[in-house]
């Protein structure tokens, strides 16, 4: 009888212990668990710290394998060149830019961004090119402007009053972006365009004119005048390339029956360039 209660007490007791030694094992477990986690979670954080630590010392050399994207610009026309704005706009949904910086910046390799971009040419306040362009990274784009009206002449006419009296003397700056020679007509009732310069207006001057040197009314006693009645008047400046005034007669016969543009002449013998000029007269 005594040994059997020896027997049964040592049985429960051993229950007891393996019950113990697996609650032990358990936790060991769970400690080595989370051991084995925080190494887990600090050697991740070396490795990313490893990797930063690498683009940030070799900078440099991965943007030479990604470089951004250049692109310069090509123009003929010498006062766009000398004088003209580049307006650069990206075309970004989510982040738009706008920058404006002078032509002469872009003559050479200009660095942008990877992506989408609209690009204007602003010559005295007015846009008068416009092109739309994308670049990846590490390309190279040239962008070539073409000569205004399909590779003629452009003319700029500085205007100060639009509202003049009349017989007012009228203040006028031209200029131009090819050397040639300077024709001037008004529009007369019957919608056809008169010469009046050189041909009826007496000064000094010749009527060549420069790229880059302003032609400018009044000078040398050389008056344009507005006529007497209130109203609205035209001006049609015309440069051509020769001292030929029937060619030049020609091109204001053709805009006196058509918009100016492109397409006002379809063949082009000589360089040339036209522009208009209104103005309303008031009353005195």
């Amino acid at each position: 009888m005594t040994k059997f209660l020896f027997l049964y007490n040592r049985i429960n007791r051993l229950l007891d212990d393996i019950e113990n030694i697996d609650n032990i094992l358990k936790d060991k477990l769970k400690a080595e668990i989370r051991l084995l986690q925080v190494q887990l979670v600090l050697s991740i954080l070396v490795a990313v710290g490893s990797v930063i630590a690498f683009f940030v010392l070799n900078l440099s050399s991965i943007n030479k394998l990604f470089p951004n994207p250049k692109f310069k610009i090509e123009v003929e026309d010498t006062l766009i060149k000398k004088e003209g704005v580049v307006s650069i706009k990206s075309n970004n949904i989510k982040e738009p830019k706008m920058i404006k910086l002078p032509l002469s910046d872009t003559l050479q390799w200009f660095s942008v961004e990877t992506g989408s971009y609209q690009l204007s040419i602003i010559y005295k306040g007015k846009e008068i090119w416009c092109t739309d362009f994308f670049l990846e990274s590490g390309e190279k784009e040239v962008i070539k402007v073409p000569k205004q009206f399909e590779g003629n002449i452009k003319i700029f006419i500085d205007h100060r009053i639009f509202n003049p009296l009349p017989m007012e003397s009228l203040k006028i700056k031209v200029n131009s972006t090819g050397n040639g020679y300077l024709w001037i007509y008004e529009l007369t009732n019957d919608f056809q365009y008169k010469l009046i310069f050189p041909e009826t207006i007496t000064c000094k001057m010749s009527n060549e004119i420069n790229v880059g040197v302003p032609f400018k009314f009044p000078s040398d006693e050389c008056v344009i005048t507005t006529g007497n009645e209130e109203g609205e008047e035209s001006l049609l400046f015309i440069v051509t390339s020769i001292q030929n005034e029937d060619f030049a007669q020609k091109l204001a016969n053709k805009m006196s029956k058509s918009i100016i543009g492109k397409a006002a002449i379809s063949k082009k013998e000589y360089n040339w360039g036209v522009s208009k000029l209104l103005y309303t007269i008031r009353k005195p």
